[in-house]
């Protein structure tokens, strides 16, 4: 009696199996008819490339159940043979997937890697089918993005780049060294690796719905779903400038706090006080947010350039008079290429951007150590070689502007050699070489940006200089500009502690070398020239200059109405009051001068608005 019981269960359990892994694949009906199966899926913003790819790497896993441990014995291996849309091809041939011609949905799972770096999941209990086609799959990242942003005493945000992270968080790894998934559970999760790598502090905040591709491995790391227990340590490492390593232990912020994949989180770390190293905030944004995106008004989420390796690809595609979509965002109406990281040359050789139709954001963001490329045939050389009347470059500096040999081109500028658009808050510091034959300038070799017909300026820039730097016109050069052009306007501009070079004919003046324009409101303070000027023009307020100011520039002597006896005097209440008048009088461009904190040892600054504003 008992051996019947237990027979006549063990027969009933391999009857349900069978009838459960039946319903599964939906692969059994009445006349037996079965087709292939074929799906088409998406992931957010994937340009993997497919067509250098070996046999069995990278793969993934589709199987048409949710079973855990099920879904896994059952799956077949597909290789990724498309990517707009994603579509599969059995990595074994004969050994496709398929199912029922009149089945109107299944189970579906999907798991594995798109390509070398991009893990995915997906899994759906029932899936509309199509004789045997599945168009409607969104798959999902498979892991969670990570990033830092460091802040000190006052609370802000440190430039991005400045210092290295690390974490004893499990990492996913690449497909050549982990494959490795844990299929127990109902949605695939991929099994973390422990490793060494670092990422850089960032200063930004993505969007939600910001795609997980969208976020620079250099600024981001990316992590498998995990829980942190409270005793948790080594967080976060932080090593300072100079390689000072601090430590953050997950307690300082109360965890444990489960990643989730698709989503990314922001950790404001404050390291003031190494007594009090702690996580001060974390924001979580979403990533995989499909609807978002497009209410968003299509800005990538924040389409734009964040690494060096996208600035590269941003210049070919210009220089190429390629397509710019994948940096451009639609804001107000005009097409704009945001910079939103600051990015290191490293002195590398810079073929530069030849001509530029449009906005350039720098956001405030730093390119650094700018080595010019002199081989090609350039009349105008700087970071932008020309930008045209259409053109507005803003919000952008370079520290620190050399050139790869020592002979010069007709016109340079650090930022842009020849510009008929509008220059505002730009900046140049740091070493600065630039050489010329004929117009140099910090900012812009010649502007040519017409007020009068297009409302095109240049606008609240500034120069500066460390020692043993130069700027040589062989005609003429300025610390801002080399040439202002008939009907272009310069308003509010600074430059200081800078040395200009001469030639034997050329002409030199702290703002604008020639000037055939109109300057308004423009200071000037310790800037020098290496050379005896001789019979050579040397200058501080120029022909149509008005309402600018100078203080220990070229060694001129004497007195004018323009001319200060102190730095202090440059921050003086009432000149900065009148610097404000004048300019929102004007009303070309909405800026104004703050006065220095320490005014006996720094002039007065520039910044975007009116002062009454």
């Amino acid at each position: 009696m008992k051996s019947y019981r237990i027979l006549s269960k063990y027969i009933a359990g391999i009857l349900a199996l069978t009838g459960a892994l039946s319903g599964c694949t939906h692969e059994e009906t009445e006349d037996g008819s079965k087709v292939p199966l074929s799906i088409s899926a998406s992931f957010q913003a994937y340009t993997g490339e497919v067509s250098s790819r070996g046999a069995g790497n990278p793969t993934v896993t589709i199987a048409l159940n949710t079973t855990p441990e099920e879904y896994s014995t059952y799956g077949k291996t597909y290789q990724v043979t498309s990517t707009s849309p994603i579509t599969f091809t059995p990595e074994t041939q004969g050994e496709a997937l398929t199912i029922a011609g009149s089945a109107a949905s299944t189970p579906l799972t999907i798991y594995g890697w798109l390509d070398e770096n991009t893990p995915v999941c997906y899994t759906n209990d029932n899936i509309s089918v199509s004789n045997g086609n599945i168009t409607n799959v969104q798959l999902s990242p498979a892991y969670a993005c990570i990033g830092v942003r460091i802040l000190k005493d006052d609370q802000k945000r440190e430039t991005a780049g400045k210092y290295t992270i690390g974490s004893a968080l499990l990492r996913i790894g690449t497909c050549s060294t982990n494959k490795n998934w844990n299929t127990e559970q109902a949605k695939p999760q991929l099994i973390g690796v422990s490793g060494s790598s670092t990422i850089l502090n960032t200063d930004i905040s993505p969007s939600r719905g910001d795609l997980a591709t969208d976020l620079p491995s250099e600024y981001f790391m990316r992590i498998v779903p995990q829980k942190v227990s409270a005793n948790f340590q080594n967080l976060f490492t932080v090593t300072l400038p100079d390689g000072t390593t601090l430590s953050i232990p997950s307690g300082s912020r109360g965890f444990p706090v489960p990643f989730e994949p698709g989503n990314c989180y922001l950790f404001d770390v404050n390291i003031s006080r190494d007594a009090e190293l702690q996580i001060e905030g974390i924001e979580t944004i979403t990533m995989n947010s499909r609807v978002d995106v497009a209410a968003i008004d299509v800005q990538k989420a924040r389409l734009g350039i964040y690494t060096l390796e996208d600035l590269k690809a941003f210049r070919d595609a210009v220089n190429n008079r390629g397509d710019l979509a994948r940096w451009t965002s639609r804001e107000a109406g005009e097409d704009v290429i945001n910079l939103y990281m600051d990015i290191d040359l490293k002195n590398e050789e810079w073929i530069p951007i030849e001509s530029f139709d449009g906005t350039f954001n720098g956001n405030g963001h730093t390119i650094s150590n700018l080595n010019l490329d002199m081989k090609g045939p350039y009349n105008y050389l700087g970071f932008f070689c020309a930008a045209n009347s259409n053109s507005e470059i803003k919000g952008l500096t370079i520290d620190g502007v050399t050139m790869t040999e020592n002979r010069s081109v007709p016109v340079i500028g650090a930022i842009v050699g020849l510009s008929e658009g509008s220059i505002t808050d730009c900046h140049v510091k740091g070493r600065i070489q630039l050489t010329a034959e004929g117009y140099a300038g910090g900012i812009v070799g010649e502007y040519a940006g017409n007020y009068m017909a297009d409302r095109k300026i240049l606008a609240a820039c500034t120069a500066q200089a460390e020692e043993g730097s130069s700027i040589v016109g062989g005609r003429y050069a300025g610390c801002i500009v080399g040439r202002v052009i008939v009907n272009s306007y310069v308003i509010g501009c600074i430059a200081h502690d800078i040395t200009l070079s001469k030639k034997e004919e050329d002409a030199l003046a702290a703002i604008a070398g020639q000037n055939n324009g109109l300057i308004y409101c423009c200071l000037m303070y310790n800037c020098q020239v290496n050379d005896n000027p001789g019979d050579s023009y040397v200058g501080a307020v120029t022909n149509r200059m008005e309402k600018c100011y100078y203080y220990n520039v070229f060694g001129i002597t004497g007195r004018d109405n323009y001319m200060l006896s102190s730095l202090e005097e440059l921050s003086e209440e009432n000149l900065i009051g009148e610097l404000n008048r004048e300019i929102e009088t004007q009303g070309l461009f909405a800026c104004h001068y703050k006065a220095s904190p320490t005014p006996s040892e720094t002039g007065p600054t520039i910044h975007m608005k009116y002062y009454y504003e």
